[in-house]
């Protein structure tokens, strides 16, 4: 229905605040504050009606070759809807996002040619594989037609910015005070600051990293297991520890703690413990809760 309810922590007194345009299908939802934001992409053209008395719905038309991609922001308190970020393009997403000190950073992951499937179907209606491509050399030939923009949404003033535009397929991870951009052509990584100004380079491709207000914590490419801390300002690697994804998998590091999946002895559930005994790897000392699988991890 497009709803959005609020209730309390058992669910029951529920009221619904707004409803959110029905083009609006949720890919994914975060929160900040009293702000929830939603992420959408849709490949149908969004065709607008009106009844008789002049109120708009929104429905889905023809499919088409770009994809709509953006967010919308629903203020919580009033129930009033914003579109923070909408933009045309091939296999159009938000692929990471964040929300720090008043600002909404994100990641808008896009083709430039048109999509097609993994077993070749073409994508789209115009049916037809991308000119100067083949169907033998089209998955070989499309990591180079594939970018990433970050972009920097003030919550206060309302102003949408790029930060840094056709970055060429890097994992993005958003920090206090920068951002880390994976290169893969190089195996290196850079940092730069929210106005897109380099900082410094690492030596080692991340493959990933974890929401802190700590510096940088990420994962390099090749040590799957093995959690860095790099100093945001100069890239030193302050602390790391190495965690089997077995015995915790970890989500987040804010307010001296680090919350994630552990494994417990009686399986593995939610937990946490104190960023101290993280980056000294007794996971141990985790206190799990909400258990919810005794026997095949997760």
């Amino acid at each position: 229905t497009g709803e959005v309810c609020v209730s309390d922590r058992q669910g029951e007194n529920r009221k619904t605040i707004c409803k959110i345009p029905s083009y609006v299908i949720p890919a994914e939802v975060f929160f900040s504050g009293d702000a929830m934001f939603i992420t959408y992409n849709i490949a149908y053209e969004m065709v607008e009606i009106k009844d008789d008395y002049g109120n708009s719905e929104w429905i889905l038309g023809e499919p088409k070759d770009e994809d709509t991609c953006g967010i919308v922001m629903v203020d919580l308190s009033d129930g009033s809807c914003t579109q923070i970020f909408r933009q045309e393009a091939y296999n159009g997403r938000i692929s990471k996002y964040d929300v720090r000190n008043g600002h909404v950073y994100f990641q808008f992951f896009y083709l430039d040619i048109p999509y097609v499937g993994p077993n070749l179907e073409t994508y789209g209606p115009s049916g037809a594989i991308p000119d100067g491509l083949t169907v033998e050399n089209y998955w070989e030939e499309m990591p180079k037609h594939q970018w990433e923009d970050v972009y920097d949404y003030d919550l206060h003033t309302g102003e949408l910015k790029p930060v840094l535009t056709k970055v060429q397929g890097g994992t993005v991870v958003f920090c206090e005070e920068s951002f880390a951009v994976a290169e893969k052509a190089t195996g290196t990584t850079r940092l730069y600051n929210y106005n897109g100004e380099l900082i410094c380079r690492l030596n080692f491709e991340i493959s990933s990293g974890v929401h802190t207000d700590s510096g940088l914590v990420c994962i390099a490419k090749d040590e799957s297991e093995v959690y860095k801390l790099v100093d945001e300002k100069t890239g030193q690697i302050m602390k790391q520890t190495t965690i089997s994804y077995g015995k915790m998998l970890v989500s987040t590091i804010i307010g001296g703690s680090c919350y994630g999946i552990v494994k417990s002895s009686n399986g593995y559930g939610a937990g946490y413990l104190s960023e101290a005994d993280f980056w000294a790897g007794k996971y141990e000392n985790a206190i799990v809760f909400n258990v919810f699988n005794e026997t095949n991890g997760y």
